[in-house]
């Protein structure tokens, strides 16, 4: 969610949740439909994996096109912020091998996945903006057809490091 601590500043805690709450169970509703997962939430943020636990062919074609319809989504969710504006969501994307096994201890082990794509793909998301999904330059070699690609340059992200960045944007073949 862009901008979630001036939001929580100038709304109840109630009302903060609620509209996270909503948000959320809208978007785990995409994300499965794309064949994907939610492994967690942790404050304003969701991570979702595809590719896990069944192999998903195309699962890269697919976590974009949920990435897409969240972005679509929550404009449409018209959610108004205290100053008024629209309460916004980013999507970042990244592609690679995860650690997938339980972490914690007694009955806060859950099973999570870990990994540089997950840290890597929440950088690109504070790395973009709230309208297309921002990923590392080259991730466009492993999607198929239908999505086009618009460069970003190289982006200072949150963590110090810098990477060149791409948004990608539905292709004209593109189904919505």
């Amino acid at each position: 969610m862009v901008g979630f601590n001036r939001y929580l500043a100038r709304t109840s805690q109630e009302e903060a949740l609620s509209t996270l709450n909503r948000s959320f169970a809208l978007f785990q509703f995409l994300v499965q439909e794309f064949g994907g997962h939610v492994d967690s939430y942790s404050g304003d943020a969701m991570i979702a994996v595809f590719n896990h636990p069944f192999d998903l062919n195309n699962h890269e074609n697919q976590a974009v096109k949920a990435g897409i319809a969240i972005i679509e989504a929550g404009k449409r969710l018209e959610i108004g912020r205290p100053d008024g504006g629209l309460v916004e969501f980013r999507v970042g994307l990244a592609i690679g091998e995860v650690i997938i096994g339980h972490l914690g201890v007694g009955r806060r082990k859950a099973l999570t996945i870990l990994g540089e794509p997950v840290a890597l793909a929440a950088q690109m998301a504070k790395a973009g903006d709230a309208t297309a999904v921002t990923a590392p330059y080259g991730t466009m070699l492993s999607l198929g057809h239908g999505f086009r690609q618009k460069e970003l340059g190289v982006r200072t992200l949150a963590n110090g490091s810098e990477a060149r960045c791409i948004i990608i944007l539905p292709g004209e073949a593109y189904v919505e």
